[in-house]
């Protein structure tokens, strides 16, 4: 037997998924306020749900996309150095997954290791060893080179670094130079000194003995 409502309170029907003697369909009551309210409820949920879902995705996405090779510290454009100290150029790089980083020549050919001349770190450093005057070598030791980050997402290059090696020396070898001049300037001024010291002993002496 159906239910009669008074008012403006209307009745829905409840959708159940039987309708027999033991599962009737019911009339639910609904007032007029909350037949308002309740779609703007449904609503608000609805868009809210929307955005924990797609922050989520988002933020899973963002934590595991692959990331192109960024240069962190690139290499200087110049690097001046002595025989006596060599030279070490770092090349710092990252990215997901972490690039590899290898050093170029002026012709993009790999820069190869040489033992006891110039080696390519683990770390993506370029070493340059100390060496005597006649191992020089102009590819090696005035050469132009190239740092190099890549992996699968893409590939990075730093600006070219020039080497010198040699040009340090004149400067530290004039500033020897005149170091060493003054301190026999100094030595010259001492000794003079010192003569001139004895020379008036010696008169003083001479002096005392004729009186």
């Amino acid at each position: 037997m159906g239910h009669v409502v008074a008012g403006p309170v209307r009745a829905y029907t409840d959708f159940g998924t039987r309708d027999d003697a033991s599962h009737p369909r019911r009339a639910i009551l609904v007032p007029p306020c909350a037949e308002m309210v309740l779609p703007r409820v449904l609503v608000l949920l609805l868009v809210c749900c929307c955005l924990v879902t797609a922050g989520a995705v988002t933020g899973v996405r963002t934590s595991n996309a692959p990331a192109g090779p960024m240069l962190v510290e690139p290499p200087p454009g110049v690097v001046t150095f002595t025989n006596s100290s060599g030279a070490s150029v770092a090349c710092l790089a990252r990215g997901d997954p972490p690039p590899q980083v290898a050093w170029l020549n002026l012709d993009h050919s790999p820069v190869t290791n040489i033992p006891g001349v110039r080696e390519v770190l683990n770390n993506g450093s370029l070493v340059v060893w100390p060496f005597s005057g006649t191992d020089y070598r102009q590819d090696v030791h005035a050469a132009v080179y190239q740092c190099r980050a890549s992996n699968p997402v893409g590939v990075v290059l730093a600006p070219p670094t020039t080497l010198r090696a040699g040009e340090r020396k004149k400067e530290e070898e004039e500033e020897e130079e005149e170091e060493e001049e003054e301190e026999e300037e100094a030595v010259r001024k001492r000794d003079g000194q010192v003569t001139a010291e004895v020379m008036c002993l010696e008169c003083g002496l001479k002096y005392n003995k004729n009186t």
